[in-house]
């Protein structure tokens, strides 16, 4: 019994890291198990664009932005309240 919950969480490990991946790409910035943020939101501080991870559309863009332009927000009024404008195409009504 032991095993088998042991096994659970390393495949719940494994499904994780493979979602930061799909997210964020992988490179020497890809962040460790220990430092996963699961927020829903990502901020580009290039371009103070909020976008939903998931509802996530080609229109995004999201693997072009850069790590250090990187911002995770928790909610969107958090977004809307350090200055993000909504991304147009995963959440629409954008003020641009």
């Amino acid at each position: 019994m032991l095993a088998l919950i042991g096994a659970g969480f390393v495949l719940a490990a494994w499904m994780i890291s493979q979602e930061i991946i799909r997210r964020w790409g992988r490179n020497e910035n890809t962040p460790h198990i220990e430092e996963i943020n699961v927020a829903r939101y990502l901020g580009n501080m290039n371009t103070k664009e909020v976008h939903n991870l998931d509802n996530e559309k080609s229109g995004c863009e999201i693997a072009k932005i850069k790590p250090e332009h990187k911002r995770s927000f928790d909610s969107l009024p958090a977004a809307k309240n350090a200055g993000y404008d909504n991304c147009a195409h995963c959440i629409g009504s954008s003020a641009r």
